[in-house]
């Protein structure tokens, strides 16, 4: 709840769609694993909090992008298009090497260190689907609305500096 309320106070329109995205995460690790039928130990809950903290990382650096790219003079729709184009490499690198050390983990560890592993394989996957898929989803729909033309609503809390 504490991040939700500061990603929107501090990106404003765009932390709603984080917001939105996040929720939507959220779900889909819950249908994964009531389809897997497991059961979350602490140890599998300390993975899906490092995964919360991927998804609003991924979040954050498609924003600063889209900020850079607003205040260079292009469109919104150029300026969304171009911000995840930009943030797709080190999203995917962040996202690839967090899956890496898992499997690292999953195949030499033990015990609650294989719960952490799979966890953190699940939510990761997820959280590459939410963070691009459906973020860049919700943010183009809602660029496309009226509240697309107000462009201080996606600069966020330091203005348009």
């Amino acid at each position: 709840v504490c991040v939700v309320i500061f990603i929107i106070a501090f990106y404003r329109l765009p932390g709603v769609v984080a917001a939105v995205a996040l929720g939507v995460y959220l779900l889909l690790i819950v249908a994964t694993t009531v389809m897997l039928d497991a059961t979350l130990t602490l140890h599998g809950i300390a993975g899906l909090i490092l995964t919360v903290g991927m998804a609003v990382d991924a979040n954050v650096l498609i924003f600063e992008r889209l900020k850079e790219e607003l205040r260079s003079g292009k469109s919104m729709r150029m300026a969304m298009e171009a911000s995840f184009a930009r943030a797709w490499a080190a999203i995917l690198d962040g996202h690839m090497t967090t899956i890496l050390a898992a499997i690292a983990l999953l195949i030499f560890g033990t015990g609650g260190v294989r719960g952490f592993a799979i966890s953190l394989i699940i939510g990761t996957i997820c959280n590459l689907f939410t963070a691009v898929t459906i973020t860049k989803l919700l943010l183009v729909a809602v660029g496309r609305t009226s509240l697309g033309k107000i462009s201080w609503m996606f600069y966020g809390a330091e203005g348009r500096s």
